[in-house]
């Protein structure tokens, strides 16, 4: 080879140089590292453990009786009583209302409020709801649901009881039932 010089890749041999360096180190460290102890951990376990959990189940109060007015007298009175052992008091009832039971189910009603009084001699509290609040929902006399719930102290809602009242339309008589609850 006159006068030429070959160039040899220089990049190329650092690069192998290290990756054979790095190799090595790994191989080494590999060898004089002690291996890991074993734990008196186990990974498996043949006892097992069963258990029964049940969920409190919060009662909804009792309906007692309820009552329709008419188209004119547009009003809703309902007589119920809590539960014993219902786990909340009367400052912790609230109603819902609505023209059908979906707004009732998915906690959409319409009314909050209306007036209760009691508890009477025998336990018996009662919601009124009067024309002002019923006027625009009880319309053309179609039928009006109401639900009654109470709330726990740690949170928890009782199911619904729920009456549907069907005022009176031209002196028919009018009707108030129990739809769901006690």
């Amino acid at each position: 080879m006159s006068g030429r010089h070959v160039k040899l890749p220089v990049a190329r041999f650092r690069s192998g140089r290290l990756v054979a360096g790095l190799l090595f180190v790994l191989v080494a460290l590999a060898l004089f590292l002690p291996a890991p102890q074993e734990t008196e951990a186990s990974w498996t376990d043949s006892e097992s453990v069963a258990a029964r959990f049940t969920a409190a189940v919060v009662p909804a109060p009792v309906i007692q009786s309820c009552s329709a007015g008419s188209l004119l007298n547009k009003s809703i009175t309902v007589k119920w009583t809590m539960p014993p052992s219902s786990g909340y008091g009367p400052s912790q009832v609230s109603t819902s209302g609505g023209k059908d039971l979906l707004s009732l189910g998915i906690g959409v009603g319409l009314l909050a409020g209306g007036s209760t009084s009691g508890p009477d001699g025998t336990g018996v509290y009662t919601t009124q709801y009067s024309q002002g609040l019923l006027s625009g929902l009880l319309g053309l006399g179609g039928p009006f649901y109401l639900g009654i719930y109470g709330t726990t102290a740690s949170g928890w809602d009782s199911p619904l009881s729920v009456v549907k009242a069907t005022p009176a339309l031209l002196g028919l008589t009018s009707k108030c039932e129990l739809v769901s609850g006690s």
